[in-house]
C-alpha cells in the first residue's frame, strides 16, 4: 500500500471442460478428447473459444480436421437453434481432400459443438461469408447439419444428451 491505492489481485481465471472431436490416426473416423476451456459469461464468445480450440488440434496423437491456417470469421445462433459458423477459405483450400477427410472436418464441427451446447440444434458452414455447396465437392453444405454420431469411433459413442455438463 505504501502510497498506492490497493489494486484488489486478479481473480483467478476459471475453466470448463469440453469434447473436442478430432481424427483418428487411420484417418477414418472421429474420436474424443477432452480439455479445458477459459470459461465465458457470453454463450457465443464461449463458442468461439470452442471453435478456436477445435481449429488449433488435438493435443495428443489424433489428427487434427481442420486445417492449419484456417480462421473463425464470425459466428451467430438463430433462435431455431442452428448455429451459423463462418470460416476463412483454407477450410477449402488447404484440406486434405477426400470424402472421408471433408467428412471428418463437417462432423468434427458439428458434432463438437452439438454435443458441448444445448443450445445448438444445427449448425451451418459459411466459407468467406458466403454459403457454399461442399468444402471440397462431397458433403452438401447448403443446409445446416445436425449431430451425426456414424462417424464416431464406436467405443465412443455418445448418448442423446451432451456430453459431459454442457457449458452455460
Amino acid at each position: 500500500m505504501y502510497g498506492g491505492q490497493y489494486q484488489p489481485p486478479e481473480p483467478a481465471e476459471t475453466t470448463a471442460g469440453v469434447t473436442l472431436l478430432f481424427g483418428s490416426t487411420d484417418g477414418e473416423w472421429l474420436v474424443r478428447e477432452q480439455t479445458q476451456v477459459r470459461k465465458r459469461k457470453a454463450l457465443l464468445d464461449q463458442i468461439r473459444e470452442v471453435i478456436e480450440e477445435l481449429i488449433r488440434g488435438p493435443t495428443g496423437v489424433l489428427v487434427r480436421t481442420i486445417p492449419e491456417g484456417t480462421k473463425l470469421l464470425s459466428l451467430y445462433l438463430l433462435p431455431d437453434g442452428t448455429l451459423v459458423v463462418d470460416f476463412s477459405r483454407e477450410i477449402q483450400t488447404l484440406h486434405m481432400g477426400g470424402t472421408t477427410g471433408e467428412i471428418l472436418t463437417v462432423y468434427s464441427i458439428v458434432n463438437t459443438l452439438t454435443m458441448n451446447f444445448k443450445e445448438i440444434e444445427n449448425v451451418q458452414i459459411l466459407v468467406d461469408g458466403d454459403e457454399v455447396e461442399t468444402l471440397v465437392g462431397h458433403i452438401d453444405l447448403e443446409q445446416p447439419l445436425a449431430r451425426d454420431s456414424r462417424w464416431l469411433k464406436s467405443s465412443f459413442l455418445p448418448s442423446a444428451e451432451p456430453v459431459g455438463e454442457p457449458i452455460e
